[in-house]
């Protein structure tokens, strides 16, 4: 059978099934967004709120992260030191 014999109504169908799985993946994925937002939200408090100061670099010593503690101790604005 080739796409001539299929009727308009099975294509329709078939379209109208696609959609929904389609549109089913994507609330799937927009939960787990939200989901990993909310814990990035936790996270980030939490790390900020430890009043220690806490610096965290990559491999080539640049700095990716530092906790408000960090700002506060080198009295930085805020993003001031991520990149150094």
């Amino acid at each position: 059978m080739d796409a001539s014999e299929i009727s308009p109504v099975a294509n329709q169908n078939d379209l109208s099934r696609r959609a929904a799985l389609l549109e089913q993946a994507l609330s799937g994925q927009g939960e787990m967004l939200a989901g990993a937002r909310r814990a990035h939200a936790l996270l980030a408090s939490t790390f900020n709120a430890i009043s220690d100061a806490i610096i965290v670099t990559d491999a080539a010593g640049r700095i990716t992260q530092a906790n408000d503690a960090v700002l506060r101790l080198f009295n930085r604005a805020s993003g001031y030191t991520v990149g150094l």
